[in-house]
Formats: C-alpha cells, sequence, structure tokens
C-alpha cells in the first residue's frame, strides 16, 4: 500500500535545469532573500553550494520524513537519501530553511507521528528555522470516500505537535490547508 504523490510536481522549481541560472539572474536585480520551495530531491551537494553563490536564500523543504520507505511511499521518490540528506548539507553551507512535513496517516497515524519526533529531531540536529507540520486533507475529487478519519488525525496530530514543543528546540507548528473545493 502507497499514497504516492507525484514527485515531478509542476511547482518543483529546482527540477528545472536552469534553476541556479534563474536565481543568478534574480540576484542580479535584487538583495532581497530568495525563498524557493522544494520537495529536496535535487538539492545535491553541487547544487547547494551553488545556492550559496546566490545568497541570502530560504528553503522551504517538503522533505515529509527521515524514514527512506515511508518517504518513499508517501512521494514516489526513488532517491529519498538525497532530499533526507539536504538539511545536513544545508546547515553545512549556513543556508536557512524550513522542513515541511504532510501528516498523512500511513502505514498508521501512530507511526506517522512517531516518524513527526525523529523528523522534528533531525531537522532540529540540523538548524531548522521551523518544522511546518500540514494537517492532511483531501476533496472529492482525491477520492470518492474518505481515506481516513480527518477530525480524529487532525485533533491527534495538534496534540502531538503541542508536545513536541516541549522536546524538540526548533519551533514546530501545525497548519490546516483549506480549500473551496469540496
Amino acid at each position: 500500500q502507497t499514497c504516492a504523490l507525484p514527485i515531478c510536481s509542476p511547482c518543483e522549481f529546482m527540477a528545472n535545469p536552469h534553476a541556479i541560472e534563474i536565481l543568478g539572474e534574480l540576484r542580479r536585480k535584487t538583495s532581497a532573500t530568495l525563498r524557493i520551495c522544494t520537495n529536496g530531491t535535487k538539492l545535491e551537494e553541487s547544487t547547494i553550494a551553488r545556492l550559496e553563490e546566490v545568497a541570502p536564500v530560504y528553503l522551504d523543504v517538503s522533505l515529509n520524513s527521515t524514514s527512506p520507505y515511508r518517504r518513499s511511499a508517501l512521494m514516489g521518490d526513488d532517491h529519498p537519501e538525497t532530499a533526507i540528506r539536504s538539511p545536513a548539507l544545508l546547515k553545512k553551507y549556513g543556508i536557512p530553511y524550513s522542513v515541511t512535513v504532510v501528516m498523512w496517516p500511513f502505514p498508521s497515524l501512530e507511526q506517522a507521528l512517531e516518524d513527526l519526533a525523529a523528523t522534528a529531531a533531525y531537522a532540529e540536529d540540523n538548524l531548522a528555522v521551523l518544522v511546518q507540520v500540514n494537517l492532511p486533507g483531501y476533496t472529492r475529487f482525491f477520492t470518492p470516500r474518505p481515506s481516513f478519519n480527518m477530525e480524529m488525525v487532525w485533533g491527534r496530530t495538534v496534540e502531538y505537535v503541542q508536545g513536541l514543543r516541549e522536546r524538540v528546540a526548533c519551533p514546530i507548528r501545525s497548519e490546516e490547508h483549506t480549500s473551496e473545493l469540496q
């Protein structure tokens, strides 16, 4: 059983082979921090070293898990180690970043919560600015019937995140993303 989401989203800026050059052009026009959202699949050390050249940059890394199995199952990532290694490399190069986790209750909510704790600790060890926990959801366009008890998953996740705040020094927050689609 997997819940794979498309890994090559049209929103994945770093998938563009000219991403660093584009950022270089932007850097010539502004000194503002360039904020980049990425799923981490392209964050190899050579890429991160090049990001340092266009600093200041800030990355939102959709890590979702530090477990290769779980990340692969959730995201369809054939090489999860690249994204999983990226926080340590961002720390090495002094590039600020946040980690995003979508709390899919896969393979179970308890396993997902344990994985969240491990991912938050890893983010903290690698100096993440923030861990953003997105509460999962779906619409009738995603599945004709509910995949899980959303109210229960949201409640347990928010409660768990509140408890994690006492164990992890890195700021951690949960957030719901609602949509007009129902």
